[in-house]
This record gives structure tokens, C-alpha cells and sequence, in this order.
């Protein structure tokens, strides 16, 4: 029995590889519509309040996006639905220094937000 790996063919599934796709988005500070194709981790820099929609469900079953707000001031990154609807399930809003992992199961999104920084011990 040979143990599975992102690596191994026979566990290839599209819908894993576009949520692990390596690398950083830095987004322009402006709302923003995600698309499928986005890589994982999207940074932004907000100057106000924006939103960042979601890609649509039935087509993100298994997408993750962690998303990361560095605003200098107390500016939230609202998350919408595809069709610019609040999110039914978990945190609706990124606030300053804090980042949100969202998940879709195909039918919607889920989001958990946390505090983005760390201090050392």
C-alpha cells in the first residue's frame, strides 16, 4: 500500500490543485472579485472599507483562500458571496491585522477569522 501525495497521479484532482496553487496575491486596494484561478493567500492594504467577493460555489467545492488584511487603520475587508450576498455561515468581516480562511463545499463559503499577527515569546 503505498501512501497518497499531492504528488501522485493517482490522487490528481483539479479542485485540489486550484487551492493549493503556490505563491501570494497583492491585491490593489480596491473591492476585488475572486476567480478560481486566484492564487491561495491574497494580501491587502486597504485605505477603507472593501469588499472581496467569492468565486462562485458550484464551481469551488474544496477552494480555500486565506485572505490577509494589513490595513494601517481600523479598515474591514467584508466578505460577500458570489453574488455580493453575506456569507451564511461564519465571520462576514477581515479587520485590521487579522486574516480569514475561507472554505467552500460546493454549495457555499465559510469563513474563520483570526488575528494575522504574532508576537515571539
Amino acid at each position: 500500500m503505498t501512501r497518497p501525495t499531492l504528488e501522485n497521479p493517482d490522487v490528481y484532482d483539479p479542485t485540489i490543485w486550484r487551492g493549493m496553487k503556490g505563491g501570494i496575491a497583492f491585491e490593489p486596494d480596491a473591492a476585488l472579485t475572486l476567480t478560481t484561478s486566484h492564487p491561495m493567500i491574497i494580501s491587502m492594504v486597504p485605505t477603507a472599507g472593501r469588499i472581496v467577493k467569492l468565486p462562485l460555489e458550484t464551481a469551488s467545492a474544496g477552494l480555500m483562500f486565506i485572505i490577509i488584511n494589513n490595513a494601517a487603520g481600523a479598515f474591514a475587508i467584508t466578505l460577500q458571496t458570489s453574488v455580493g450576498g453575506a456569507l451564511p455561515f461564519g465571520a462576514g468581516a477581515i479587520a485590521q491585522n487579522q486574516m480569514g480562511l475561507c472554505v467552500c463545499d460546493g454549495v457555499q463559503w465559510r469563513a474563520i477569522v483570526a488575528a494575522a499577527t504574532q508576537t515571539s515569546p
